[in-house]
């Protein structure tokens, strides 16, 4: 995604060596934010894009790596984050918007948290999809199987990318859901498992979720993330 944008080349992070090779042609340095010495060089950085992955001890990292970051970062730096729409604590099937109750003491809003002390734009995402991610490659795990419907929340990662870049570019500050719109997952799902000639999800039950509202996204950015259609996958 940043690759394609007209800007100077990032420097990228891994946190471990072996991935390296995932970003050839670029400046990769390997970092572990519960390691503070690995990345004492972004003292000196003015923009500073945060994007933690989940793994074994992803709430560890955004809990308490994330408080490391923050602890060295340039008091002038800006800080764009990288967070969820999981954040939030609503989950029978209402709407969301960033003024919505939050799940308290979750690693994902004491990371958010550690950063808007900061001059920071927090982006909360909704699921991202693109050609290497997204739901519709755990088609074989779920045809066939059991599960419960309800609302389904994704976006491009071409939007996050943009908004990234927005955010950098235009100095925007302060926090915003980052979603393509709700679908129903039967509605999502469904098309994809005919289309793949797999069985179909035998939906029981419901687990509603919530749809997220990008409102303040539109009004501040000037762009509403783009739905993601079965018909696009």
């Amino acid at each position: 995604g940043l690759e394609r944008e007209p800007h100077d080349a990032p420097i990228c992070t891994v946190r471990h060596e072996s991935c390296r090779d995932r970003l050839k042609g670029f400046d990769v340095r390997v970092v572990d934010l519960l390691r503070p010495e690995t990345f004492d060089w972004v003292r000196g950085e003015p923009r500073v894009l945060v994007s933690v992955s989940s793994g074994s001890d992803g709430e560890e990292v955004w809990a308490r790596g994330i408080d490391n970051l923050a602890a060295i970062l340039d008091p002038a730096a800006h800080v764009v984050h990288i967070s969820s729409t999981g954040v939030y604590s609503e989950s029978d099937g209402g709407e969301v918007d960033e003024e919505s109750p939050l799940v308290e003491g979750s690693a994902l809003v004491l990371a958010e948290r550690a950063l808007q002390q900061r001059r920071s734009t927090v982006l909360r995402c909704s699921g991202l999809v693109g050609q290497a991610r997204g739901p519709q490659r755990m088609l074989d795990r779920l045809a066939g199987n059991a599960r419960p419907d309800g609302w389904l929340n994704l976006v491009w990662m071409d939007d996050v990318v943009r908004a990234v870049v927005d955010a950098f570019d235009r100095a925007i500050l302060g926090t915003f859901n980052v979603s393509g719109g709700a679908m129903r997952r039967s509605d999502f799902y469904d098309p994809l498992l005919r289309i793949a000639d797999l069985e179909p999800i035998r939906w029981e039950g419901e687990n509603p979720g919530r749809r997220v509202r990008c409102d303040r996204l539109e009004a501040t950015f000037g762009f509403r993330p783009r739905l993601v259609s079965p018909r696009d996958l």
